[in-house]
């Protein structure tokens, strides 16, 4: 007699570490587990006094699936010696023959029921794994003091305020979200020209649009791109010379100037 069971996990872990994890937890469920080329080959499935009237081998593929894996178990299920020779012996009684006969069958569910037991384990164990992985709802310790480190080189250079750094901060220490790199700044932005236009609202575009500016300077050099950064803020003292962001880019280049 032969039968199949089958599962699919979805995991992105390595197929040899599926085999791996099968290996480990049918060994706890059978009397042997033991690779054989691709397949896992287990013998013996949750052993009992009852299941002396059968053998059973059972060969276990991982095959690759969409987004995981299927595991197939082709299990051949068939009576033991023993068991024939308790149907000899109780062959002539009344109804002692059935006794072998019974047991044999529902040995076969107790196979079946171990084989979905361990293909659950697994399944259980390498999903929750990657879950773990790829899920982390807080920051490490190292991560978290490395950007605190960050945060304290920019409050030096004056190009986040005290305020800015103490938002920040108390945000590392909780729960923080994974923050998107810039690659590249986005150009710094044209000063529009209109007629006859009010001298308090050129004064309130200028210093809008040297904020917005300032602003990118800190997130390039938040990113590494310190280059970008002080090109930025050399853009605004030159097209913004009398806004507080100039200001505060001038204080900001100023130790870089005397370094030189």
């Amino acid at each position: 007699m032969r039968f199949q069971v089958t599962e699919r996990i979805t995991t992105n872990a390595a197929i040899t570490d599926v085999g791996a994890s099968m290996q480990a937890n049918f060994q706890r469920i059978a009397s042997s587990a033991k690779p054989v080329g691709s397949i896992l080959r287990v013998t013996s499935i949750q052993a009992s006094f009852g299941s002396i009237n059968r053998t059973d081998v059972t060969d276990i593929e991982i095959r690759p699936a969409e987004n995981g894996y299927l595991l197939v178990a082709d299990v051949k299920y068939r009576p033991s010696v023993a068991f024939w020779v308790i149907l000899i012996i109780t062959l002539f009684t009344w109804v002692f023959w059935l006794i072998p006969i019974i047991f044999y069958i529902l040995q076969k569910d107790t196979v079946k029921r171990g084989i979905e037991e361990g293909f659950r384990n697994v399944k259980n164990e390498l999903e929750s794994s990657v879950s773990s992985k790829q899920n982390p709802s807080i920051a490490s310790p190292n991560s978290a003091i490395a950007d605190l480190e960050k945060l304290g080189s920019l409050l030096t250079q004056g190009l986040i305020t005290q305020q800015e750094f103490d938002e920040q901060k108390r945000q590392l220490l909780g729960v923080r979200a994974t923050p998107i790199p810039m690659q590249t700044p986005p150009p710094v932005p044209a000063t529009p020209t209109h007629a006859a236009r009010p001298a308090a609202s050129i004064v309130s575009d200028n210093e809008s649009q040297a904020a917005n500016s300032f602003s990118q300077a800190r997130d390039c050099l938040n990113n590494g791109q310190k280059e970008m950064a002080i090109e930025i803020l050399k853009d605004i003292i030159k097209r913004f010379p009398e806004t507080n962001a100039a200001a505060r880019a001038r204080k900001s280049l100023a130790p870089r100037t005397k370094s030189q």
